[in-house]
């Protein structure tokens, strides 16, 4: 039940630094402690205890404003935030672990061999290749590129351009990795649906923070009572729609990118006989995922929503 008067919080944010509040702070602990080894309180912890007490009621009030479209509305920021980092992977050095695909080339390499390959000397030429080269790792993502060699400090650019000058002259990279990852993010990964997602996510969000909430209204026999109407149909509708296609775009493109991934890992590791060792970024998968998990539970939450909705209103009818 909705209480019918609720007490303002007050103006003090709560902060463990200052010395008052840390008190409540430390009285939580202290009471949990006590009840832990069944020690008992003081007449200042119990003092303390009951100061905590107050800021906890505080804080509860809180729940009841809290509204289920609320929940929906975190729900939906939260994937923003996962496919803005998916987005901004290897752009930065502080992004070097969201990345769609790893290439490396290995320390010790043995040609792969087997019996349906017609030309089997044509692997040896990569043995003289690679074991003369350097220890080089190159990361892409949607936009960005990463490479680092000799396990050194990672160089992140959204040019492929600028990555290969840094190497112009050596022999760090004897197969041109740089360009076959270049390559594979110019012309298998696709993030356009991802940049549709976002707006779509941001504008239902904005359109679930126009939904009403409690406010006070006199009843017919003239007492106060607090009510909250349900949102507009038409508006639970538009953001059902939104909702249904940012899912359904969203999970297109992190499939796409997955299934392109792991295929560029096992055409890279063949098609060199083993000189070159490929990952999937799991990172970049965990909140690829996560972010479908987050739309499509917002989507779900909704045409839940309605469907409340509108069996309420046919029993009110």
């Amino acid at each position: 039940m909705r209480p019918s008067h609720f007490e303002p919080m007050s103006d003090q944010i709560f902060d463990p630094l200052q010395p008052r509040q840390s008190r409540v702070f430390l009285g939580i602990l202290t009471l949990a402690l006590c009840h832990a080894i069944n020690l008992p309180l003081s007449s200042q912890d119990s003092e303390v205890f009951e100061m905590a007490q107050r800021y906890q009621m505080n804080w509860i009030g809180l729940i009841p404003y809290v509204g289920y479209h609320h929940v929906i509305m975190i729900i939906l920021a939260i994937s923003i935030v996962f496919m803005s980092i998916l987005l901004a992977g290897c752009t930065s050095n502080g992004l070097t672990n969201v990345y769609l695909l790893s290439l490396s080339y290995q320390d010790i390499f043995t040609p792969k061999t087997s019996s349906l390959q017609v030309n089997p000397a044509f692997s040896k030429a990569f043995t003289a290749v690679v074991n003369t080269t350097t220890s080089l790792e190159l990361r892409t993502a949607f936009i960005g590129l990463c490479l680092r060699e000799n396990h050194g400090i990672w160089q992140c650019s959204s040019s492929a351009h600028n990555l290969a000058d840094t190497l112009n002259g050596s022999a760090g990279d004897p197969l041109n990795m740089i360009w076959l990852a270049n390559t594979f993010k110019a012309q298998m990964m696709f993030s356009a649906l991802i940049f549709v997602t976002i707006p779509l996510v941001a504008i239902a969000i904005i359109l679930l923070a126009t939904f009403p909430g409690w406010h006070d209204e006199t009843s017919s026999d003239g007492s106060e009572r607090q009510v909250k109407p349900f949102p507009s149909r038409t508006m639970s509708y538009a953001i059902l729609a939104m909702l249904a296609l940012a899912s359904m775009l969203i999970f297109v493109s992190i499939f796409w990118a997955h299934i392109g991934s792991s295929a560029g890992v096992v055409m890279a590791e063949t098609l060199t006989y083993g000189a070159v060792r490929g990952h999937v970024g799991s990172v970049a998968m965990g909140l690829g995922w996560s972010t479908v998990f987050l739309v499509v539970i917002a989507a779900i939450g909704i045409f839940i929503m309605i469907l409340s909705i509108n069996t309420l209103s046919g029993i009110a009818d």
